[in-house]
């Protein structure tokens, strides 16, 4: 079985990972190709993973996106609402922002498919925490572990716990977008001169 996985939802470092019978083929950040901060479709990544395994699209059995754009949307909209009574000129702004991050975040997925055509491969979306999620556990020598993933946002949630298992994540408990730390270390980051693009989400197991 092919399995062609994007990651991070389209919005930042977007990177393509190709696996065949669970064994990683390729796997590459689509800015390490095209030599500049990439986002949105990783073409290019997508290319070379496919390459490398001299497959096409018609060789794939399916294609896992870490993002449920619609899910996101709708938990940051609540949010919002809630507290749009209080802050109404920055709500306004932010209906907008999350509107248009929606639009490009389906646009990119209706690309993904048309390029995809005729193959019969199956699309997948995934929450983005359990992306990060897969990648911390599934790749360590655990066969239980309990998995923290804290990130600014990803689909509407800020922190995840969960419960890995063999071949399966079970998720326990969630913190909904705005209650972020990620939120509150941005300012240090900026003060630092650090770039957002170079923050990273950490994965934690014990």
């Amino acid at each position: 079985m092919r399995i062609l996985g994007l990651s991070v939802g389209f919005r930042h470092d977007s990177s393509a990972a190709l696996l065949e019978d669970g064994k990683i083929i390729a796997a590459v950040e689509d800015a390490k190709l095209s030599r500049f901060p990439s986002r949105g479709l990783p073409e290019s990544a997508i290319k070379f993973c496919l390459a490398k395994a001299g497959a096409t699209w018609h060789d794939l059995d399916a294609i896992a996106v870490s993002t449920r754009p619609l899910r996101g949307w709708a938990r940051r909209s609540w949010s919002g609402a809630r507290s749009s009574a209080f802050f109404t000129d920055c709500s306004c702004v932010f209906r907008g922002q999350r509107t248009g991050g929606l639009a490009r975040d389906l646009s990119n997925l209706r690309i993904l498919h048309h390029k995809n055509g005729t193959s019969p491969c199956r699309h997948l979306n995934f929450e983005h925490h359990l992306g990060h999620a897969g990648n911390a556990f599934y790749r360590s020598s655990f066969e239980r572990a309990v998995i923290l993933t804290m990130d600014e946002n990803g689909d509407g949630q800020t922190v995840t716990v969960a419960i890995g298992e063999g071949t399966h994540i079970r998720v326990l408990e969630t913190v909904p977008f705005p209650h972020s730390s990620g939120v509150g270390i941005l300012p240090g980051h900026r003060v630092a001169g650090l770039h957002s693009s170079k923050r990273r989400t950490q994965d934690a197991m014990a």
